[in-house]
């Protein structure tokens, strides 16, 4: 019978997000994780294949923070869905500068164009779900409407970054 797993998947990318969220993504390292884990850099590496997969996954989870903050602050009911959805943006990059820089203003030099990733599907869906659509053909067309606008929003905020005004 093979040794019980000590370090989780779960529990690295738990500690990978807490380092992105008080150092950013240059701290998330094999090191770093072991350390806040505890443990030795082994149970990172038998888990991913290289650093990059690690930060993936940890930018995926961060992606996945950000649309649930972004979910409960539009069901809070305070302001209109739209407006609920600006406001959360603002008070995210406030409350979590580090995730807020990783998810809207990293460099994107070599990327696959967004439209197919976690925080792009997320946007459409919340959009989808606050629009009440009835039509099939028109609930395909707004999805990839709304992928597009989600994209060059990803965009422009990148560029806001590099040419501030």
């Amino acid at each position: 019978m093979p040794p019980k797993v000590k370090v989780t998947r779960e529990e690295i990318i738990a500690a990978a997000l807490e380092l992105l969220r008080q150092k950013g993504m240059e701290a998330v390292n094999a090191r770093a994780v072991a350390s806040v884990l505890g443990c030795s850099t082994q149970p990172i590496f038998s888990n991913y294949s290289s650093m990059a997969a690690l930060q993936q996954e940890t930018r995926d989870a961060a992606a996945a923070e950000y649309s649930r903050w972004i979910e409960q602050h539009m069901k809070e009911g305070k302001y209109p869905p739209y407006k609920a959805s600006g406001m959360a943006y603002i008070s995210f990059a406030r409350t979590r500068p580090q995730l807020f820089k990783e998810l809207f203003m990293r460099d994107r030099t070599g990327e696959p164009p967004a439209g197919d990733d976690p925080l792009t599907r997320s946007i459409v869906a919340l959009i989808v779900k606050n629009t009440a659509v009835e039509s099939v053909a028109y609930d395909a067309y707004l999805i990839r409407l709304c992928a597009v606008a989600a994209h060059y929003l990803r965009l422009l905020l990148s560029m806001q970054a590099a040419y501030p005004v």
